[in-house]
């Protein structure tokens, strides 16, 4: 399934699909549209870089509409790492490339190589790391680090104070300042932590406001060398995201910590250790991010709240909650990743579909077990029904004068929800008298078809036969798509062999429509047998709900 980028700025968001940029005027597209797919990463900093799901890297040039492919190598890119100043890249044959910006001319040995002023902007090969097996790049405000495969942790930049976590002079050469490390945590700071093997939690670097979690009470503006913080011990780290003059840290659970200065609210203190944010206590936080001065956090009610020193607010300016409805991203759909950028009011969230949503795309794009067609393009009848609320021969009738392009559009709305024109969008709320289109979703449209009536397949269980969509069943269970597939004639009708109680087969047909199941209302014993039964007709277990039953 293709990946989807949402990228939001201050007043504008961006989709992104294949290697052209549309611009989309907030809140439509980030309150429900999503980019189509082919990004792996995506990076702002002076410029806009995407790694395509290939591994080629695109460079988007101001105002971001005009795209260009970027050849580095004849290497595919594994990894994308961004600084303030500057870009780190690790290629799949192992070596790393370095480049700036070249906007403020900023050469603090942050590229792990001497390098001239005027060549800082070309990429070029770190030399030091050839032949060592790289796992991950880092990058901190003007400073670098490299984790090798057997745990080794290079830096090299800026070290005036001590970001580097090293004492010595030179800091264009990479250095070795700690092994057994198993993950960096840094950002557009000039402060940074890192996790061991033996799940210790060090921090090092600018400490002027305590944002290491060590007191600064002798106005010690920096920690020079790595400095074991006992607190996290006996605590497992979720994430840590950091800005310049603070840090946040992401407990199981949800709990959420910072250190440093704390502007949220309208009150304004520095906390000179590692406290729970009182603001965040009866929440559960999913995501967290940063950037230079300011942090997103995102919580499990599904909604944003951004907090940081004034006027640096990318989604909306002087408030801490981004509106609840505005910013929602749709139900079942889960966030991968948050991030920002260094100094700009730009960001992006990298969104997942929901397994209906996936499920569903993935069906179409195989073009299996077809029962209707639009100039050339198979999709299924009653889904279509579903999504418009017209019969065949209004939907061709409707689509008549559409092109192929738009014709395939449509019906990645139909099938997945995607939505990426805001031309089109229009056309088919007029065409098809829809209402807000972009707040109609196929949650709600299959859960209007389940209530129906004309179903053409059941499920016969030991008492009861429960009626069901054919093209649903096929599409959400690979076992039932399997059988359609080896067997030509399958009937109407299939033996439930889970033997697990008729109510909770209900409950599952109900799911396959809605990606929706109650788990509260499920006891220890039914959770069990509804595991087996999702396990038995081998539903998409990306579904949140499947690793909710798991947890019990």
């Amino acid at each position: 399934m293709e990946n989807n980028i949402q990228i939001f700025g201050w007043n504008f968001a961006l989709s992104y699909s294949g290697k052209q940029f549309s611009m989309q005027v907030l809140p439509k597209l980030v309150n429900h549209g999503f980019c189509e797919g082919l990004c792996r990463d995506i990076s702002f900093n002076q410029q806009l870089l995407v790694v395509t799901e290939e591994g080629d890297l695109i460079k988007c040039i101001e105002p971001f509409l005009k795209v260009e492919e970027m050849k580095i190598s004849t290497s595919k890119i594994h990894q994308l790492a961004t600084g303030g100043y500057h870009y780190l890249i690790l290629l799949e044959n192992g070596s790393i490339i370095s480049f700036s910006t070249n906007r403020y001319g900023m050469n603090s040995g942050q590229l792990g190589r001497p390098t001239l002023h005027n060549q800082l902007g070309v990429p070029s090969v770190i030399d030091y790391f050839k032949g060592q097996e790289v796992g991950s790049l880092y990058c901190g405000l003007l400073h670098s680090f490299v984790l090798t495969k057997n745990g080794d942790l290079y830096s090299f930049g800026s070290n005036t104070f001590g970001e580097i976590g090293r004492t010595d002079e030179e800091n264009v050469q990479p250095k070795v300042i700690a092994q057994s490390v198993q993950k960096v945590y840094t950002g557009f700071a000039r402060h940074s932590f890192f996790l061991t093997t033996g799940n210790q939690l060090f921090g090092f670097g600018y400490n002027k406001f305590s944002q290491i979690g060590i007191s600064n009470t002798e106005n010690q503006n920096c920690i020079q060398t790595p400095t074991h913080l006992p607190l996290f011990d006996d605590l497992e780290i979720v994430d840590i995201s950091l800005t310049l003059s603070s840090t946040l840290v992401l407990l199981p659970g949800g709990k959420l910590l910072i250190a440093g200065k704390k502007e949220l609210n309208g009150i304004n203190e520095q906390l000179n250790q590692f406290s729970e944010i009182e603001f965040f206590k009866n929440k559960i936080v999913n995501k967290i991010a940063s950037s230079h001065k300011y942090s997103i956090v995102h919580t499990a009610e599904n909604k944003f709240y951004v907090f940081g020193e004034k006027g640096y607010y990318p989604l909306g300016k002087n408030s801490q909650l981004m509106n609840e409805t505005k910013y929602q991203i749709r139900p079942g759909h889960a966030i991968e990743k948050i991030r920002c950028s260094a100094f700009t009011y730009t960001g992006f969230i990298k969104v997942k579909l929901a397994a209906l949503n996936q499920d569903l795309y993935n069906f179409w794009k195989r073009n299996e077990f077809t029962d209707f067609k639009i100039k050339g393009f198979k999709c299924h009848l009653s889904l279509l029904e579903a999504r418009t609320g017209k019969s065949a021969k209004e939907i061709l009738k409707t689509l008549e004068e559409y092109s192929n392009q738009e014709i395939e559009k449509f019906l990645k709305w139909v099938y997945s929800d995607q939505l990426l024109d805001t031309k089109l969008i229009q056309q088919f709320e007029n065409d098809f008298q829809i209402n807000d289109l972009v707040n109609k979703d196929l949650q709600s449209d299959l859960g209007a078809l389940y209530k129906t009536e004309n179903k053409d397949f059941r499920i016969q269980a030991k008492q009861e036969s429960f009626p069901i969509h054919k093209f649903l069943l096929q599409a959400r269970s690979e076992i039932i798509r399997g059988m359609f597939l080896s067997v030509k004639n399958t009937g109407n009708q299939i033996t439930d062999y889970t033997k697990k109680p008729e109510r909770l087969l209900k409950l599952f047909i109900k799911f396959l429509y809605t990606d929706n199941l109650k788990i509260e209302k499920l006891d220890s014993s039914e959770k069990s047998d509804m595991i087996d039964i999702f396990d038995f007709y081998q539903i998409n277990n990306d579904s949140p709900y499947y690793d909710q039953l798991l947890a019990f």
